[in-house]
């Protein structure tokens, strides 16, 4: 019995909920009288679960727009006629009917011309005149945001907005929107943003795709100077349901380390990072094989180059590494060849590095050491670890023998390079001196 009590409740809860939520609109037909649409909204609201308080203050809000000479006849028409064809649609009040009419009254808030309102309406038109109307309520959500504050997309973690109004509406068997010119701004939760500036595009609001043309992404967001380090991009495709793009062919600039732009890709994603610890924008150079004489004094560089958030990168390929090549009186002395090398104003670093010191025809070698060459002190340190290959001793065809020395220690402008344990194993400390 009890259980069949329980039952009826739970039907009955049901059928309570339905009434509160199905939202039947109890209007059939809107009237075309300025005055008594007023009144048929604020009753079809009162079906919904609309507090009091927020459905009168909705009302203040519309009613505002309404009654200003921007939502003139043109306007209250196309209002009514969207209205009525939404009931044909059997639409809901929450969220199509409330969306719209935020729509409508942001438009009328914004500073837009009648001529954008139109080609907007006659898109939300062909959509209720189609079979397929699924993303309705997506497109309006959009619409309350775009003329609220230019945003087109925006998520939960993630906003994508134009810096300025000027948009058009189209309708190409779906609506886009173009977009002539505009700053494009991708911002997530936390703050963090990225720019596009200069560029221009078509968002397809029923994908979440945005496909733009031309523009220019600088570093500033890490610290690097505008007129410095920036890309010049040339079509790009994004997916505005994540936070970043990845561009091809663009035209990277460089002024601290080259006199001529590079070619490469972009990669631009707006993640919570701070400080040192900011890796994007990402630019990767398409070739692998270029120079830089004197990275550093007596130091240069062959290979290709990255760039993650403000640190430079060289970088090497699967057929070759990226080098260093530091010369003693202007000939070749030591190769360090690595698949990534940081290279900034005060340091060259790598891990896993090979090495190669040249004496005549005999040289010195090892397969994977970390490397750290400071630029100030012109101080280089070469570091044998205890992982994998790294734990082989060098090879040493000058002296004919191996060499199991932990840490090399070169000033590079000194004749002496000491090689030594690091502090704290229970090998006794050694030191050679070479030249």
């Amino acid at each position: 019995m009890k259980r069949f009590r329980y039952i009826i409740l739970l039907v009955a809860a049901f059928f309570v909920t339905q009434k509160g939520f199905a939202q039947i609109n109890p209007i059939k037909q809107y009237t075309e009288d300025p005055i008594k649409f007023l009144e048929e909204i604020r009753t079809m609201f009162e079906v919904t679960n609309m507090g009091k308080k927020e459905i009168k203050e909705y009302m203040e809000q519309f009613t505002l727009a309404w009654n200003s000479p921007k939502y003139n006849a043109n306007l209250k028409k196309a209002t009514y006629n969207s209205c009525n064809q939404m009931i044909k649609k059997k639409l809901r009040i929450l969220p199509e009917y409330k969306s719209y009419l935020t729509s409508v009254m942001n438009f009328v808030n914004s500073n837009q011309s009648e001529d954008n309102f139109t080609s907007w309406q006659e898109c939300i038109n062909k959509i209720l005149n189609g079979k397929i109307i699924r993303y309705y309520s997506e497109y309006l959500e959009m619409s309350e945001n775009l003329f609220a504050s230019n945003t087109f997309y925006k998520s939960a973690v993630v906003e994508f907005a134009s810096n300025n109004n000027n948009y058009k509406f189209e309708y190409d068997s779906v609506p886009i929107i173009i977009f002539p010119s505009l700053n494009l701004r991708c911002f997530n939760n936390q703050n963090d943003s990225g720019i596009v500036y200069n560029t221009k595009g078509v968002y397809y609001p029923y994908t979440g795709v945005f496909v733009g043309s031309g523009g220019k992404v600088n570093w500033v967001r890490t610290g690097l100077e505008e007129n410095m380090v920036w890309a010049e991009l040339k079509k790009y495709r994004i997916s505005l349901k994540t936070s970043g793009f990845t561009a091809d062919s663009v035209i990277f600039y460089n002024n601290n380390y080259f006199k001529k732009p590079l070619v490469g890709r972009l990669t631009e994603k707006v993640v919570s990072e701070r400080g040192s610890n900011i890796s994007y924008p990402r630019f990767d150079s398409y070739s692998k094989r270029m120079q830089i004489p004197d990275i550093a004094k007596d130091v240069d560089y062959d290979g290709g180059f990255s760039m993650r958030g403000s640190k430079f990168l060289g970088s090497g390929s699967k057929e070759e590494d990226a080098s260093l090549i530091f010369k003693r009186e202007g000939k070749k002395f030591l190769v360090v060849g690595a698949k990534t090398i940081g290279i900034t104003k005060d340091k060259l670093s790598t891990e896993s590095a090979n090495i190669k010191f040249y004496f005549d025809k005999d040289s010195i070698t090892h397969p994977s050491v970390n490397m750290k060459f400071m630029v100030g002190t012109r101080m280089l340190s070469l570091i044998r670890t205890n992982n994998g290959i790294s734990k082989s001793p060098y090879l040493n065809s000058f002296h004919k023998i191996d060499m199991f020395f932990e840490e090399l220690s070169w000033k590079i402008d000194d004749p002496k390079i000491d090689l030594k344990m690091l502090v704290g194993n229970s090998t006794e400390e050694k030191m050679m001196k070479y030249m």
